[in-house]
């Protein structure tokens, strides 16, 4: 799926429990293995106290990015700092 040239969403749904996360870790762990070439960034909602929230999203994402892409840039803290 993930090495097709298809750009479809993957949705993966599930009972609590059943292992969405552990089978997402897995995948994105291997794939970032096989090709290092790739930008894998993961996130998983629900996991700490406002991952839900859209701020905390967009902070990962740059620390994320500064940190992997070895950028100079920095992140306020205060995700409503974000613009």
């Amino acid at each position: 799926y993930a090495s097709s040239q298809k750009s479809v969403p993957l949705l993966v749904i599930g009972f609590p429990g059943s292992g969405k996360s552990a089978l997402l870790a897995y995948f994105t762990r291997h794939y970032a293995e096989h090709y290092p070439e790739s930008l894998v960034l993961v996130y998983f909602v629900g996991v700490n106290p406002g991952s839900t929230e859209p701020q905390h999203l967009l902070s990962y994402i740059c620390h994320e990015l500064i940190k992997l892409c070895e950028l100079r840039e920095t992140v306020p803290d205060n995700p409503d700092e974000l613009h």
